[in-house]
């Protein structure tokens, strides 16, 4: 039987928590990890830093300057064994989705100006990449949970998985939240345009 989870999209430029470590397992012969990973760009535009600033503010997405959306769907084939019904197969997929400013850099724009918003993009994709990080935590520890998991019957392991990994996700959303909060939404990370 299949069962397939998506997880909802969720917004990665907002946070602030230091991520526990995982301890994944090392997944069974059949299981597959797959990840795809997009880049969506929204243009800027802006001859000075206050020029740009203002076009962030009037054009970015969801009140933050960058997004990361990851997505986590998971599904199974499962059989007796032993005894016990086990997870035969298993593929749990990623997909993140990052969006980022792009600036239209006019011609007459200054060098200095150019630098800092290459500094700025770095730091702020630094940040990203974090939130991406938690969503393949997400992935990991469902998997985790697919390989470990058997049942007295396969009805049973149907009924029990669904919420075995729920908490996966509610883990990625929590830890989100506290990496935002920890980092403020980047700011720590000097993910902030223009610079202090």
């Amino acid at each position: 039987m299949s069962i397939l989870q998506l997880r909802a999209p969720r917004s990665l430029s907002i946070l602030v928590a230091a991520v526990a470590a995982l301890a994944i397992a090392a997944p069974t012969a059949g299981a597959a990890r797959t990840e795809r990973v997009t880049t969506a760009t929204y243009v800027v535009t802006g001859s000075t830093e206050d020029e740009i600033r203002a076009s962030l503010d009037a054009r970015h997405p969801g009140g933050f300057d960058a997004r990361t959306n990851w997505y986590v769907t998971w599904s199974y084939a499962s059989a007796m064994r032993s005894g016990r019904c086990h997870v035969t197969t298993s593929k749990v997929h990623t997909k993140i989705a990052f969006t980022y400013p792009r600036w239209a850099a006019p011609a007459d724009a200054s060098a200095e100006l150019a630098t800092s918003w290459t500094t700025y993009m770095g730091k702020l994709r630094v940040h990203e990449s974090g939130h991406a990080r938690i969503g393949r935590g997400v992935a990991a520890r469902v998997q985790n949970v697919l390989t470990a998991t058997t049942a007295a019957t396969c009805a049973s392991l149907d009924r029990a998985l669904p919420g075995l990994v729920q908490p996966q996700f509610t883990w990625g959303n929590a830890a989100d939240v506290s990496y935002d909060r920890r980092t403020q939404h980047g700011a720590t990370q000097g993910a902030v345009f223009p610079a202090n």
